[in-house]
């Protein structure tokens, strides 16, 4: 396992007993006082989305920001490329069960409920790590909901700097899909439903010139998509545009400390 942007969770608790992460005292002063807990400014438990954008948001304004993540780290090269392979990516937790079944780190963690049944992601990155980086921007309509604080409800106009923003660091682009059967069937299909066909806002870096790597928001540089389609799966060619690719090493470039192999049992 290799450590680019993350330090293994043992670095952190010293071979102690879990949960009694603590800081030392000197060992040579007689009457020292009792070990005590380990205190933070800020811990963010998940790297996905929203712990990455905080842990961005955040290093640097506060001392000490860490990122706990029970999941890996992975690095271009890392994931499955065949079925063969899958099967030791893949654990599920079934409601009758308090453990998964598979392999507690793998990637692709299914937690399957009655009635509803999800996908997680479980490594540095989160769900960027499989998921298909298309980036749409919600409908007015998500916004109207109640739920929202009254600074976001029904206004749109103040958001759109924020999705402008979010969508340069993530460096969303329309898909290129020049040659691509399938758009163009679903395309002609539209067509004759009398209704609109868009390409998808992605977050994956394209150029024509495969052999150029391109320089994102936050100085990585990356190769460009040759159109594999493994997206899901997770990206070997580096082109998909994954946390760790952007807003994990601005946080990390921030002071922010990232920590994988830790669950966090209680708050």
């Amino acid at each position: 396992m290799s450590y680019v942007l993350s330090e293994p969770i043992e670095t952190l608790i010293q071979d102690q007993p879990c949960g009694a992460i603590t800081e030392k005292h000197d060992q040579n002063t007689d009457d020292k006082p009792p070990d005590k807990p380990l205190a933070v400014d800020v811990l963010i438990v998940g790297s996905g989305y929203g712990g990455a954008i905080a842990a961005m948001r955040l290093a640097g304004l506060k001392p000490n920001v860490y990122v706990f993540e029970r999941g890996n780290e992975y690095a271009t090269g890392d994931f499955p490329e065949s079925l063969g392979e899958f099967p030791s990516h893949v654990q599920f937790l079934r409601p009758d069960r308090d453990a998964p079944i598979g392999n507690a780190d793998a990637l692709f963690d299914f937690r399957i409920g009655d009635p509803v049944s999800v996908l997680v992601g479980n490594g540095l990155g989160g769900g960027s790590l499989i998921n298909a980086n298309v980036a749409l921007e919600p409908d007015d309509a998500v916004f109207s909901d109640p739920a929202w604080p009254s600074a976001l409800r029904n206004n749109r106009a103040a958001l759109e700097p924020y999705f402008a923003e979010v969508e340069t660091l993530l460096g969303v682009q329309c898909a290129d899909v020049h040659g691509i059967r399938k758009f163009d069937a679903l395309h002609r299909l539209a067509d004759s439903l009398g209704a609109p066909c868009h390409r998808a806002p992605i977050a994956v870096t394209q150029s024509k010139d495969l052999s150029v790597k391109i320089t994102n928001a936050v100085g990585i540089a990356q190769n460009p998509c040759i159109g594999c389609a493994n997206c899901v799966t997770g990206c070997n060619v580096g082109a998909k545009n994954t946390l760790p690719m952007n807003a994990l090493p601005l946080a990390r470039s921030r002071g922010a400390r990232l920590f994988t192999g830790a669950t966090v049992l209680s708050v």
